[in-house]
C-alpha cells in the first residue's frame, strides 16, 4: 500500500544552524628589516698573541695525552700561527 508523506503542517521545520561570532583575526606584524651596516675591516684584538699561546699550549697538552696525533697537531698549529 502507497503512503502518501504527511502534508507540511505536520513535517519538522527546519531551522537554521546557529551562527556564532567569531573572534576577529589578527595578521603577525612583520618586523621592519634592520639596515645592516657594513662590516668593519677586522682588526686583531690587542692580546691576540696570548690567545695564540693559550691554544698552542693547549694542543700541546692534547698531544702529550695522545689525543691528537703529530699530523693533527701540526695541521692545528699551522692554523693558528697562520691566522
Amino acid at each position: 500500500m502507497y503512503q502518501q508523506p504527511p502534508p507540511a503542517a505536520y513535517a519538522q521545520p527546519v531551522y537554521a544552524q546557529p551562527v556564532y561570532a567569531q573572534p576577529p583575526t589578527y595578521a603577525e606584524p612583520t618586523p621592519a628589516a634592520e639596515p645592516v651596516a657594513p662590516a668593519a675591516p677586522e682588526t686583531p684584538p690587542a692580546d691576540d698573541m696570548t690567545h695564540k699561546l693559550a691554544q698552542l699550549q693547549q694542543l700541546g697538552q692534547l698531544k702529550e695525552q695522545g689525543i691528537l696525533t703529530d699530523a693533527e697537531f701540526d695541521a692545528q698549529k699551522a692554523k693558528i700561527l697562520g691566522s
